[in-house]
């Protein structure tokens, strides 16, 4: 099955979307799931988890949250853009971002404290980005980064800040986007390398690899001893300024292909 993302729940429990349906690893055992036990769509997109512990389920039919227990779908009959949820992310104040064809909304819970929110007490706010993005991260001051086709935008709450090749970045199609673990600094992954926004939005480029398709970063990850992952359409790359070190299929990979990077609270490193 064609990995797309991983995800750990509150119980340490890791989760698999593919594009026939989720598994759940327990032990060395892989749980299945599907419509048929309440998920909204089969072909999972994105998953996330939030400051509660549950587990949301980006699908080409509708979100679904899982708390622990039961599957709680959510589809355009809740207030939702389109079914078609490319992208789900859950910033630190609560709010569950997603990506669409129909472009960026929100989810807000009103007036509740985190334990005390329903699922049926929210609200849908639409047209906060007018077109599809393929990744979202979270600054240390609260803003919002997008990474869209047509560069990085900066979401502060109310103005959008654009960074395109005119400020500096490799390349306008951004892949990855992930807030640096020591810093303010945003790194970037686009088609044609990586590059690093700090916080006097001075842009930063680094060449990936030599190597045909090896600077197409498509996901970012950084670990707590500061290096950063990229998952490439030449492998898995470790980057601790200034040096790369790569991995491939020689190193145990089962594909140069590589798209979800995934690190457990036990400190493994899965990679889809």
């Amino acid at each position: 099955h064609w990995v797309t993302s991983l995800a750990e729940d509150k119980e340490g429990n890791i989760w698999v979307g593919t594009i026939s349906g989720i598994s759940k690893l327990e032990g060395r055992n892989f749980i299945t799931f599907t419509k048929k036990h309440g998920l909204a769509g089969e072909h999972i997109n994105s998953l996330t988890t939030d400051r509660n512990g549950n587990l949301w389920i980006a699908t080409t039919e509708g979100i679904a949250i899982y708390d622990g227990k039961i599957f709680t779908s959510l589809t355009e009959k809740n207030g939702l853009n389109s079914n078609n949820i490319s992208l789900i992310y859950a910033d630190k104040s609560g709010n569950i971002w997603m990506s669409s064809s129909a472009g960026v909304s929100k989810i807000v819970f009103d007036q509740k404290a985190p334990q005390d929110r329903s699922f049926d007490n929210y609200k849908v706010v639409n047209g906060i980005y007018n077109s599809p993005i393929n990744c979202i991260t979270e600054d240390g001051k609260g803003n919002i980064w997008f990474g869209t086709e047509g560069g990085a935008v900066r979401h502060d709450g109310i103005h959008n800040k654009l960074f395109t090749t005119e400020n500096g970045l490799s390349d306008n199609a951004i892949q990855a986007l992930i807030k640096d673990q020591h810093s303010n600094n945003i790194w970037v992954g686009t088609m044609k390398g990586l590059n690093r926004i700090n916080e006097n939005e001075k842009v930063e480029s680094f060449r990936v690899s030599d190597v045909q398709n090896g600077n197409k970063v498509s996901k970012l990850f950084m670990d707590e001893e500061e290096n950063l992952w990229l998952g490439t359409q030449n492998g898995l790359y470790r980057f601790r300024d200034p040096s790369f070190a790569t991995f491939s299929e020689k190193d145990g990979l089962n594909s140069p292909f590589i798209f979800p990077i995934f690190r457990d609270s036990k400190k493994n490193l899965w990679v889809g």
